[in-house]
């Protein structure tokens, strides 16, 4: 498909999504949310979306994001336990017999949350202590286990913090490299050195579009993954 054809797709999706889209007030959001984003966006580093919703949820419901749960000696294990378990699928028909990476899911939620709790107290103090969101970005990475640069811009724009982050996944990038004519590292972006070099060329061609970085993010990604690498020009 030519280059014009998909930046026509992706205008005409932009004013939909736009419409359509639930906006997210960070300043509603509730420490529970809070906690269920950041380990939706831990559960999603290789996994299929549907898939990370339906874990985090199950944690959710059953109390074990929480300060005093995670706090508990053994709340690894239990988290462990839980991502080993079947679940129902939030979003399709069916029940998942378990999560990917069970133990590697649990400690990486469990030395997240852990991590922050004891510095901060909470998900939003720890927000509200650095002055803007590329700062908190770049703190996220370095206190998460398992959240690169990609999953801790979703996480902030999942809770409302910003709507000019980019979520380069391959499907972001593939545009990005045919629109460009250069080819672009996919390992290089998992630095955030990096990656904020290539978000920037990002949100410099969404201004094009006339939407937020976030919306033409989102409309990319479900014309590029329609496409599914069938041939561009």
């Amino acid at each position: 498909m030519e280059l014009w054809r998909i930046d026509k797709a992706v205008e005409g999706l932009c004013g939909d999504i736009n419409a359509c889209i639930h906006k997210v007030n960070y300043e509603e959001t509730t420490e529970s949310e809070l906690a269920y984003e950041l380990a939706n966006c831990i559960l999603g580093s290789g996994v299929r979306y549907e898939i990370s919703i339906s874990y985090a949820s199950i944690l959710k419901e059953q109390g074990m994001l929480f300060y005093d749960y995670i706090l508990d000696s053994d709340s690894s294990a239990k988290l462990e336990e839980a991502l080993s378990a079947p679940a129902e699928s939030v979003t399709e028909n069916l029940v998942y017999k378990r999560y990917r990476y069970p133990k590697k899911g649990a400690n990486y939620i469990w030395h997240s949350l852990s991590r922050i709790y004891d510095e901060f107290g909470n998900i939003r103090r720890l927000i509200s202590f650095y002055p803007d969101p590329s700062s908190l970005r770049r703190a996220l990475i370095k206190i998460c286990p398992g959240i690169g640069p990609k999953q801790a811009s979703h996480y902030l724009k999942n809770i409302g913090l910003t709507n000019d982050m980019a979520i380069l996944d391959r499907h972001i990038m593939k545009y990005l490299e045919i629109s460009g004519g250069e080819s672009i590292c996919y390992n290089n972006v998992s630095k955030i050195e990096k990656y904020e070099e290539v978000e920037e060329r990002f949100i410099e061609l969404a201004r094009s579009f006339g939407f937020p970085a976030s919306v033409v993010d989102q409309a990319l990604w479900f014309i590029m993954r329609a496409l599914n690498g069938r041939a561009l020009s």
